[in-house]
């Protein structure tokens, strides 16, 4: 009887989750729309903002390299010092 507790709680709590992402997606009602035109109603026109100067620096990316570069570092070098000492755990 106990090994069938755990699947039942599981079973039950994906179906409530289940019928509540149901519930949920389905309590909007969607538009009728008795006409074509009715259709037309929904649509809004934005308008196509202005084109604004280029305000990007030559090298501006070079920050974002550096940063890179340290991350890789602080990510690369534990491993190729803890290395050594794998390597000797494993021949010994």
């Amino acid at each position: 009887m106990k090994k069938l507790i755990r699947p039942a709680i599981v079973a039950a709590l994906t179906i409530f989750l289940i019928l509540s992402c149901a519930a949920i997606a389905f309590s909007t009602k969607p538009p009728e729309i008795l006409s074509p035109v009715g259709a037309s109603l929904f649509v809004q026109v934005t308008s196509t903002p202005p084109v604004e100067e280029d305000r990007s620096e030559v090298g501006s990316t070079d920050e974002i390299i550096i940063m890179g570069g340290v991350i890789v570092a602080i990510v690369l070098i534990p491993i190729i010092l803890q290395r050594k000492t794998w390597l000797q755990n494993n021949n010994g």
